[in-house]
């Protein structure tokens, strides 16, 4: 159950403009919006052939930026 939740939510938004199905805020489950910033955060980290690596602070501010429409504040926080 978990896997799948996982799988259906890290694309979501907290704002619900993220996909499938248009949930959003504490519709989705907190294991999708954890993977969703994990996954941000490694994106941005991470040296890709098309892109620098960016660094941690700009990445933090970046996240705190967006807090109440990608990831909401909760999760921010203890991030």
């Amino acid at each position: 159950m978990l896997a799948k939740e996982i799988v259906y939510c890290h694309h979501k938004k907290f704002d619900g403009s993220g996909y499938p199905f248009g949930h959003k805020g504490d519709e989705i489950p907190v294991s999708g919006r954890i993977i969703a910033l994990a996954g941000v955060y490694d994106a941005m980290t991470s040296k890709r052939v098309y892109k620098n690596k960016i660094y941690h602070e700009v990445i933090r501010n970046s996240i705190i930026a967006n807090t109440e429409n990608h990831f909401g504040s909760d999760l921010v926080q203890a991030f």
